[in-house]
């Protein structure tokens, strides 16, 4: 097993003690240079191969990205840690950051190193290959391993005139048989052009119960497609699409036929059973699959994802909402009413948040989502006495019940927060301002305010399909998951598709329905949560002071309304 390891270098400085007096002074000896000692845990490197013989590939993938990242500040690493960094970051899906390494090796490559550079090249897309290209450390037998296959996938996504300039630089630094045989095919014609475009499968129901998702879903992807295709430069994309009939076994049959048709991805199946299947069942993991509204099965494979993953998402606002409150208004003990149904692991979730601030939860109570009426459990919630109440539903239409309902039985002096669905614009339209102005929101998506994502997005669907856009969310799903398929589509050769995973692993994506990014360690696709306060019908960012304020006033009046009350009681007993 290798072993990372560093040299500390030190200049040894003399001493001018006992020389004679005749002689001249020495000068003083300055600070001894040395170099920096900067180390790789090996046990790092161990936890993620253990890792992956477990199977547990996120905790891999999060573990070789803190190694990367540690590496990125070492000016030397022996060839050993080199390559047990490169093995590592390959086995996750991270073939760049792979190859950089050995493009930036500080030492000369050998001939296995070579090998693996040429693996790994043949591997990243043209956009990639360009970045690796212009590191500005990278050794000159490593570029020229780059830049030979750099020209070769030009030359194939027929951009002849820079895979010729690249190859004939190649030529000109003396390379290695199997570069100056990349150059010369390039150059002599020998590199045949990709014929079709790149291919991405779509799978969505346009017959069957599900139809309605599916024909919106597709509206969506074909809006961000022709949004991709005003750009002359980028590739061009061809569209399969195959009707699912709303039956899994048809979804996870039409991703089979797909993958031998060449494509880099498939946007679908909707339904979490065929998500998950279908990732089971590919030849290849870097054959990205993304679900619009899949409610789980996201980690279990790689580079199978879902937009709406119904448990992460509840457990994200969760934690979000008491995180803030804990941090900016020093709460820490609450009341939690929630659906029958809910995610039990958002309620732990939440308990193990309230926890980790110092709290707890001092009472929890469920509720039947089609009740009229919930005075046991807001009655049961206001004699706990918890600092703060925050109140999740199953959706707009219970949020419009429950909200008046908590300030006529008793919860009107408290901190109250809500889930996203408090958020919802109807829910903002109709709710009297008495009820919801200064209740706190954990949301990942804001419909009401101008010049945010969402509402970009509803000007260019109802522009271009001339007419309103369908109040749920299945349009803009559509658009953020054929987006994300775009932002790293390979420019030819399907063979190059885990481009497109590595690009959605890497950055946060500014989508219609929130900021997407991907947990490393889960393997899932989760969005941004953030924390509003709701006034006059429309969302805001939040003041601590001035919430903390408020509430204090609420108590206030709370307490004058109660002796007001004792005062009538009084009253009508004397009489």
């Amino acid at each position: 097993m290798r072993r990372w390891f560093f040299i500390t270098a030190a200049m040894a400085a003399g001493c001018a003690s006992g020389q004679s007096a005749l002689a001249p002074p020495e000068p003083e000896p300055g600070e001894p240079e040395v170099t920096r000692e900067r180390t790789l845990d090996a046990a790092p490197l161990e936890d993620a191969r253990a890792a992956l013989d477990d199977g547990d590939r996120g905790v891999a993938a999060a573990i070789a990205d803190s190694l990367w990242s540690a590496w990125l500040g070492i000016e030397e690493l022996d060839p050993g840690s080199a390559e047990d960094l490169t093995e590592l970051l390959d086995s996750v899906g991270a073939e760049d950051r792979a190859a950089q390494v050995l493009v930036r090796a500080p030492f000369e490559l050998d001939g296995g190193d070579r090998k693996t550079l040429r693996h790994l090249a043949e591997q990243l897309s043209i956009r990639e290959l360009s970045e690796l290209l212009d590191s500005p450390d990278a050794r000159e037998e490593a570029r020229s391993i780059v830049r030979a296959e750099l020209a070769r996938a030009l030359a194939i996504a027929d951009h002849p005139d820079s895979a010729r300039m690249l190859a004939e630089q190649v030529l000109a630094g003396a390379p290695d048989g199997a570069e100056r045989d990349k150059a010369e095919d390039v150059l002599e014609g020998r590199v045949e052009r990709a014929g079709e475009p790149v291919r991405i499968g779509l799978v969505l129901p346009a017959t069957g119960r599900f139809a309605t998702v599916g024909e919106q879903a597709l509206e969506g992807a074909m809006l961000a497609l022709e949004r991709y295709e005003t750009d002359p430069n980028r590739a061009a994309v061809e569209l399969i699409i195959l009707d699912d009939s709303s039956r899994v076994d048809t979804g996870i049959e039409h991703v089979e036929a797909l993958e031998k048709r060449d494509v880099v991805a498939v946007l679908g199946p909707i339904r979490s059973e065929a998500l998950v299947s279908a990732a089971i069942r590919r030849d290849r993991d870097d054959l990205f699959l993304i679900s619009p509204t899949a409610t789980g099965g996201q980690g279990l494979e790689p580079d199978a994802y879902s937009l709406w993953d119904k448990d992460r998402r509840e457990a994200d606002v969760a934690t979000a909402i008491v995180s803030w409150m804990a941090e900016y208004l020093s709460l820490r003990n609450f009341g939690v009413l929630y659906p029958i149904g809910w995610s039990p692991g958002s309620l732990q979730a939440l308990r193990m948040e309230a926890e980790a601030w110092g709290g707890r939860v001092l009472a929890s109570e469920a509720y039947v989502p089609d009740s009229t009426t919930f005075a046991v459990q807001i009655t049961a919630l206001a004699a706990a006495e918890p600092e703060a109440v925050i109140v999740f539903s199953d959706g707009p239409r219970t949020v419009l019940q429950i909200a008046p309902q908590l300030v006529y039985y008793g919860l009107r002096r408290w901190v109250t927060a809500g889930d996203a669905n408090w958020s919802d614009p109807a829910v903002l339209r109709r709710l009297e301002a008495s009820y919801s102005d200064h209740r706190l929101v954990g949301t990942y998506l804001d419909q009401m305010s101008p010049g945010t994502a969402w509402q970009e997005f509803k000007a260019a669907y109802e522009a271009t399909y001339r007419k309103s856009l369908p109040d749920n969310l299945f349009a803009a799903l559509g658009f953020d998951a054929m987006n994300l398929i775009l932002v790293g589509i390979p420019e030819a050769e399907p063979h190059r598709r885990g481009s497109i995973g590595r690009a959605v692993r890497r950055e946060v994506h500014f989508g219609a329905t929130g900021d997407l990014s991907v947990d490393l360690r889960t393997g899932a696709l989760r969005r941004e949560v953030f924390v509003r306060l709701i006034e006059d019908g429309e969302l805001r960012v939040p003041d601590a002071g001035e919430m903390l304020q408020w509430a204090e006033e609420q108590r206030e009046l709370e307490e004058f309304l109660k002796e007001l009350e004792e005062e009538e009681e009084k009253g009508e007993a004397r009489q």
